[in-house]
């Protein structure tokens, strides 16, 4: 049974955008799963916890990650599911694994970084967004989808003060991350925040009534909008 969590945190952190933590996860995870499958719930207790409060203090510190915390979850589910086993044997260290691990979901909680001012904390639906900005274009994307960025990046080089475009973070729990993004590519204007696009997939460009889904395909819509505004 233990095996399946790790396993679980695994392929959630092998299918998202990779990071400097996805690889010491990757081995934490492949770990439990040899110390699950050989009974040995000392070795996949730790295995559990590990990973689990360094993630949730991470990222209280850096923002929100939903595949993060959704693989951080599965950890702590498999190192709890292994304390019970040893809690008659060891009750101390139980314990002590228990307590970390209450604490750094606390910090997780109760200190994740506040958005800054310029982002509409109050998520937006796709509808009332494409009401608000019918004249301009509207990106969505993702901080963890790897292929938004190309096109983002693009937008902020051809706009960088959101006179013709506005982003649009999704989900909006992604919000920090997504600022950050925008930040580092050199935009200044404000963004939005809804919960999914109004194609269900990343990155999405809205022109008017089109919509237009992928890398690509968004990338192409961008380059000829703004060479359209340049004639």
């Amino acid at each position: 049974m233990l095996s399946f969590f790790f396993l679980g945190a695994a392929i959630i952190l092998a299918t998202s955008s990779w990071g400097l933590l996805t690889v010491p996860g990757l081995i934490f995870a492949a770990a439990g799963i040899v110390f699950s499958l050989r009974k040995q719930a000392g070795y996949a207790a730790i295995c559990g916890y590990i990973p689990a409060i360094g993630s949730f203090i991470g990222q209280s510190i850096v923002g929100v990650c939903i595949s993060c915390t959704l693989a951080a979850c599965l950890f702590a589910s498999a190192a709890v599911g292994a304390s019970i086993i040893l809690l008659k044997e060891k009750p101390g260290r139980v314990a002590l694994g228990v307590v970390a691990l209450v604490v750094s979901m606390g910090i997780f909680i109760f200190q994740i970084p506040e958005y800054h001012v310029m982002a509409n904390t109050i998520p937006a639906s796709v509808s009332s967004v494409r009401k608000e900005h019918k004249d301009k274009l509207l990106y969505y994307f993702s901080p963890s989808c790897k292929f938004c960025e190309s096109t983002l990046k693009l937008l902020c080089e051809y706009d960088p003060e959101g006179k013709y475009w506005t982003p649009v973070v999704a989900p909006q729990i992604e919000a920090y991350g997504g600022e950050k993004m925008l930040r580092k590519h050199g935009y200044k204007g404000e963004f939005e925040t809804s919960w999914e696009s109004p194609s269900g997939r990343f990155p999405c460009l809205v022109i008017g009534e089109q919509i237009f889904s992928g890398s690509q395909k968004t990338t192409e819509e961008v380059k000829a909008y703004f060479a359209s505004r340049e004639t």
